[in-house]
């Protein structure tokens, strides 16, 4: 239990072993020419009531909770993600700075519930007239990178490389697929905040608004078969494939006479040749 300002608390100042999960009363008595303002909390404690000076409180794990008291003829500014916490009279000019951007993020302006007026409230440090009341100000931050996740499926290649890669969100990246040895690119499947300039283009940009992953797909190309009759050498193969082929021993009277083919082949290198 911890008391700000001046004033006294049930239970007192200190630390308290209760059981978890088990309301507990508290109470804050102001001392005179103060008033009570709220109850703040830190660790695993919640509080039924955080502007009633008289609730309870239950714990799930440790905690420190907060008896605030100001002083008459002032109210409390209590600054989220900033600094500028205080007792002030009504009137008076309160300066509030944001707390410095986490990696990722960007400070994306001040909001109040209270009705404040910001001097700027684009700024990271501005002012505002204290009013006639407690009131509370937040200093809001948004990201500003989003995880892209590259995928591979089937035989090829991509860039940025499989895995995850952080990228500025809303802002086209560069993206390529190159298949492998007798496999063709097909296109680019997305999943969660992805985009794609040309999904069917192996060169082309993903934009993220949110992450999200980026799937190039690959085939395998056809193959076509070969029939030999009187020989060796059939199988299947990829078009533009060298086949070689080879004609079985001649028979006792017979000689080698040469190929022929009734698919137009000048070459083995035609799909469904029969020989």
């Amino acid at each position: 239990m911890v008391v700000v300002g001046n004033g006294a608390v049930m239970p007192v100042p200190g630390t308290h072993e209760v059981p978890l999960n088990m309301p507990q009363n508290i109470s804050a008595t102001a001392d005179a020419n103060w008033h009570f303002a709220n109850w703040t909390l830190t660790g695993g404690t919640t509080v039924a009531d955080a502007n009633d000076a008289n609730t309870t409180i239950t714990l799930t794990a440790d905690g420190t909770l907060i008896a605030h008291f100001v002083e008459d003829g002032k109210f409390q500014v209590m600054v989220e993600s900033g600094t500028g916490d205080g007792d002030y009279h009504a009137g008076d000019t309160v300066s509030i700075t944001a707390d410095a951007a986490a990696p990722g993020t960007e400070f994306a302006g001040w909001t109040s519930a209270d009705g404040v007026a910001f001097a700027d409230a684009a700024a990271l440090s501005t002012t505002f007239v204290m009013p006639a009341k407690n009131v509370t100000v937040t200093a809001n931050h948004r990201i500003t990178v989003a995880t892209l996740t590259m995928v591979v499926v089937g035989n090829g290649a991509v860039s940025p490389a499989p895995g995850t890669h952080e990228v500025p969100l809303n802002v086209p990246q560069n993206i390529a697929a190159t298949a492998d040895a007798n496999w063709h690119f097909v296109n680019w499947t997305l999943t969660g905040g992805a985009t794609v300039a040309e999904p069917d283009a192996a060169n082309t940009t993903a934009t993220l608004s949110a992450n999200g992953s980026v799937s190039a797909i690959f085939e395998e190309n056809p193959k076509f078969q070969v029939l030999v009759e009187n020989g060796s050498g059939g199988g299947e193969y990829y078009a533009g494939a060298t086949v070689r082929i080879t004609a079985d021993a001649a028979a006792p009277g017979q000689e080698f006479a040469g190929w022929s083919s009734d698919d137009g082949a000048i070459s083995c290198q035609l799909p469904r040749l029969s020989i």
